[in-house]
């Protein structure tokens, strides 16, 4: 297996030395060339896609892709402050003058809530009108309802100052004179009762006379006794009676004027409250029905001034997509931006590496394919201090910086949105090896480049680690890592040299940095070299 190895790698040899030579022809004709060129205007790309490693001046210069947008741009949302669908759009790119038709809107939703707001309007203006009514009738029966209740008062007054000043004393007397009429009446009878035995013995009467004088006597002292009680019961119990009676009765008057007056006063003041809260809510509903009419007149979203129609937020261009017939849009949405296209700015993206050597006013060149313009002037008219927002497909390790150019000239004929190329020069340094930008393999400070060199040894083949200093749009410093005449390839090395380095990596040689002996032949894995001394110019063994 080690002699077909050392076949292969012999042929290859063969190869390289041929590429050599071309190439050092190449290298030739390009010094040749070199007086009459400047330093950025070759690159002496050899054949294979090669480049012999050299010293001389760079122009530290960046370039980088951008789109072009308006300086200044009107941003159009909607002024209906609830959610509506668009009905209708207006063609994007279409040019449209002040005041100009952009989009209508579905009135369903607005129209219902109009009419209930109505309902509620003529519902409210009803209840206040009962009450009003309802108001006005207690005011007219409210006075004659508590006068009413004061002549009670007044008459439940008079009844009790008529029964202690007339009724009771008078009853009071009649009791006393029938007492006093019973008593005579007694008296007389017992007079007479005491002459009629001697006139019963004269036999002047008879004894039956006797027996009714008797009777009559006792009838007499029986009326005595009813008088006297009739007199005592009045006294005790009679006339307190009727004067609680009356005293109730004046109580109870002078309560139900208290009543009357209390309820006159409360249901004047409920009716007088609740005409008030009516009229407040009233007031409110007129007011949303207002406001639902000027939601409504919103709902045809007209330009507030001319230009080109460009659908959504330029600075938010994933959601471009929700600008379409049947989208529920709100007031936050940005619908349509008119920019003016009179002043431009491009804006592009910078990566953390390159945003320290930019600076405000630096001066740029931008190319515009599409419009058919290169070479427009611009400055640097924005230079952020955080990198973009990342955002759920983002890169972790990709930082980037969003800057923007704006360019000198006015009133150029693009359209918002084109792609653009933008340049900037930002010095020339002298006497630096340097090498082309495309032959730089890895990410950030892990570079390396595929280089060939020649040896006392032979042909070496490297991955070489390289420290990169300053960046142009061609080329790059070195600081380490390569040397004058160093031949680097700008793509993937040829596939022969690839098929070796993975034959050596099915051989155990890997990466660990140990020679190791195969068929008289030195490889170097650690620097994945291939040192073919002992090949000859034949095909060896």
């Amino acid at each position: 297996m080690s002699r077909s190895i050392g076949r292969f790698a012999v042929r290859a040899v063969r190869r390289f030395v041929l590429l050599a030579a071309i190439s050092a022809a190449g290298l030739l004709v390009w010094r040749g060339l070199s007086p009459f060129l400047g330093p950025e205007d070759v690159t002496p790309a050899l054949p294979g896609g090669s480049f012999f490693v050299q010293r001389g001046s760079m122009d530290v210069s960046y370039a980088y892709k951008g789109t072009v947008k308006a300086k200044k741009s009107e941003k159009i949302k909607p002024k209906f402050r609830s959610s509506a669908k668009i009905t209708w759009l207006i063609d994007e790119g279409a040019r449209v003058a002040k005041d100009e038709v952009l989009a209508r809107f579905d009135e369903t939703a607005f129209q219902k809530r109009l009419a209930d707001i109505e309902r509620s309007i003529k519902q409210t203006e009803s209840s206040m009108s009962a009450a009003a009514a309802e108001l006005e009738i207690l005011k007219g029966t409210g006075p004659a309802d508590a006068e009413k209740a004061r002549l009670a008062v007044k008459m439940a007054e008079m009844d009790l100052e008529s029964l202690k000043l007339g009724e009771l004393p008078d009853t009071e007397r009649k009791n006393s004179v029938a007492l006093e009429s019973a008593v005579l009446d007694r008296d007389t009878a017992k007079r007479k009762l005491g002459c009629i035995p001697e006139m019963v013995e004269r036999g002047f009467v008879s004894q039956d006379r006797l027996r009714e004088e008797e009777m009559a006597l006792k009838r007499r002292e029986m009326e005595v006794d009813e008088a006297s009680c009739n007199l005592d019961m009045f006294r005790k119990y009679t006339s307190r009676s009727m004067l609680h009676q009356k005293e109730a009765a004046l109580a109870e008057a002078e309560s139900g004027f208290r009543t009357v007056e209390k309820r006159s006063e409360t249901k004047v003041k409920g009716l007088e409250a609740q005409i008030l809260q009516l009229k407040a809510t009233l007031g409110q509903f007129r007011k949303q029905q207002l406001e639902t009419r000027e939601e409504i007149s919103k709902l045809t979203l007209t330009a507030p001034s001319g230009g080109v129609v460009v659908y959504g937020d330029e600075d938010r261009p994933w959601a471009r997509n929700n600008v379409k017939l049947g989208q529920q849009v709100s007031q936050w949405n940005v619908l349509f931006t008119l920019p003016d296209m009179s002043e431009l700015i491009v804006k592009y993206k910078v990566p953390e590496g390159d945003i320290a050597n930019l600076k405000q006013g630096m001066e740029a060149f931008v190319d515009m394919d599409a419009a058919g313009l290169r070479g427009k002037r611009a400055r640097i008219s924005k230079l952020p201090e955080v990198t973009l927002s990342e955002g759920w497909r983002a890169d972790p390790n990709l930082k980037e910086f969003e800057v923007e150019a704006e360019i000198d000239e006015k009133n150029l004929p693009v359209k918002p949105g084109i792609s653009a190329s933008v340049s900037i020069r930002s010095a020339t340094v002298e006497n630096v090896i340097k090498v082309p930008v495309h032959a730089l393999r890895g990410e950030k400070r892990e570079l390396f480049v595929y280089v060939l060199r020649h040896t006392e040894a032979g042909g070496v083949l490297e991955r070489s680690r390289v420290e990169v200093g300053l960046r142009g749009a061609q080329f790059g410093e070195v600081k380490s890592g390569l040397a004058v005449g160093d031949l680097v390839f700008l793509g993937e090395p040829p596939a022969e040299l690839l098929r070796i380095e993975e034959t050596m990596k099915d051989l155990g040689l890997r990466d660990d940095g140990a020679k190791k002996q195969a068929g008289g032949r030195t490889i170097d894995s650690g620097g994945m070299k291939i040192d073919f001394t002992s090949a000859g110019g034949g095909d060896g063994d």
